[in-house]
């Protein structure tokens, strides 16, 4: 046994009784001690791996001009990363001293970062950092490299643009939607929901858990952050989120958990994309892939009657004040989210002559990017009369620009669904209702929607992200 080794361990393990050996044995029962302090035990490993590397890289290698160590770190954004990158960090500040290298990954907006491209020199670029400390940002990864990541074999067609939609561009992600696709038997029949099979996969060698859940424990490691995340993600931004928790949790502290729940994403995601059409909202959860990871958990996760409170609080946040111009379609996006299909039909119709094309084509789109509803969950109808029916003189126009409006909502939902693939039966439905709206509707916006949608579609885009072209006329 090493007795420079034990000599630190002699010296550092003040508070254990014997010698060293049995200082060191009485280290390892107490690490082992389900329930106990944990935190100085891994501040006494770390800091024997330091005093490791210390005397590994000493003078004779250093007067050698033996290069230095080089440490791999991965996750530096979970706690346990940023307590073993900080002594590191403190150890490279002389900046006399040749230290350990240490690259560090970690999750976060690399957009805000140069790449490595971007740098000509890294040296001199190091050198000249008051840290110490180089950032670079990752490439994300792209659907060129996820079918590299898949390989040869036999896939289904929609495989990598499944993986794409919840990878949110992480090489990790993606490798673990890879491994789980590879655990699907080859024969299983396709399902109603592909993307279904992926996420609710279970490795076996994986510890057990769904390939959802290692997902969301790879970007957020604690449960409790997770599960308040999940219940935080239908927020469609940080002020609907303070509504949601204050009305769920009336006697916690609402600014505490949701600025806890902020510095937290910020730490883990990627660059913010905000909600199209608007004047720049951002959904609370503004990482895309993360979102919907974090949905999927909520939708399989939560009961009936629960999913049916969540959107009530978030929805009356949006209730329409009885005035003239057309229903919220934050409000709609609720409604949606609770089933009530018909209820949204009516509302959009009535505003089809209160907008622009432009403006209800971006209702449409954040109206049809709600949640789906879990399993088991019955809609309340609320049976009204349709204000678009009543403003048309002509009934015979009224119902055939009704049901366009039903079946664009039925169709871009369906297939605004993350779990779905893109679906040609469903994308003509799309394409069909809008050129009824372009006939009754002549404008330049509704043209370019009904040329461009259904292409759009094919690729995978989804609500809210169907581009939606200004135009002219009304």
């Amino acid at each position: 046994m090493n007795r420079g080794a034990l000599r630190w361990w002699d010296d550092h393990l003040r508070h254990e009784q014997g010698d060293a050996v049995q200082k060191l044995f009485g280290f390892v029962r107490d690490f082992r001690r389900p329930g106990g302090d944990r935190l100085p035990l891994e501040a006494s490993l770390i800091g024997a791996f330091l005093a490791d590397i210390t005397h590994h890289y000493g003078p004779l290698r250093r007067g050698n001009e033996v290069p230095p160590p080089l440490i791999l770190l991965d996750n530096t954004h979970a706690p346990l990363g940023a307590r073993l990158l900080g002594p590191l960090r403190r150890e490279g500040t002389d900046r006399d001293a040749m230290g350990p290298v240490v690259v560090a990954a970690r999750l976060g907006d690399a957009s805000a970062h140069r790449a490595l491209r971007q740098v000509g020199d890294p040296s001199a670029a190091l050198g000249q950092l008051a840290d110490g400390v180089l950032r670079l940002g990752l490439p994300t990864l792209e659907r060129g490299d996820i079918d590299r990541v898949l390989g040869t074999a036999d896939r289904p067609p929609y495989l990598p643009l499944l993986i794409d939609r919840f990878a949110g561009g992480r090489a990790g992600s993606a490798r673990t939607l890879a491994g789980a696709a590879d655990a699907l038997a080859p024969d299983r029949a396709p399902d109603a929901h592909p993307a279904a099979s992926l996420l609710d996969a279970v490795v076996a060698d994986d510890g057990g858990g769904s390939t959802a859940d290692r997902l969301l424990a790879a970007l957020l490691p604690e449960p409790a952050q997770r599960s308040r995340l999940a219940l935080l993600a239908s927020a469609l931004d940080a002020a609907a989120a303070r509504r949601l928790w204050s009305g769920l949790y009336p006697g916690d502290t609402l600014e505490g958990r949701v600025r806890e729940a902020l510095e937290l994403l910020e730490g883990v995601c990627g660059a913010p994309v905000s909600w199209p059409g608007t004047d720049g909202s951002v959904p609370f959860v503004a990482d895309p892939a993360l979102r919907l990871l974090l949905l999927h958990r909520l939708r399989t996760m939560t009961a009936p009657e629960g999913w049916r409170g969540i959107h009530l609080h978030l929805r009356s946040g949006y209730a329409p004040d009885g005035g003239a111009g057309p229903v919220p379609a934050a409000y709609l996006h609720h409604t949606l989210a609770l089933g009530r299909t018909d209820e949204v039909v009516r509302s959009l119709h009535d505003a089809l002559a209160r907008s622009t094309p432009a403006a209800w084509l971006a209702a449409v789109n954040i109206v049809c990017a709600a949640p789906h509803p879990p399993a088991g969950f019955e809609a309340v109808p609320v049976d009204e009369p349709c204000g678009g029916c009543r403003q048309d003189a002509s009934a015979t126009r009224s119902e055939v620009v009704h049901r366009a409006v039903a079946r664009l909502v039925e169709a871009l939902w369906e297939q605004s669904d993350p779990l779905n693939a893109p679906c040609p039966d469903r994308i003509d439905q799309v394409e069909s209702a809008l050129r009824t709206l372009y006939e009754h509707e002549p404008s330049d916006t509704f043209r370019q929607a009904l040329r461009h949608w259904s292409a759009r579609l094919r690729e995978g885009v989804q609500a809210p992200h169907l581009t939606v072209p200004e135009g002219t006329g009304r």
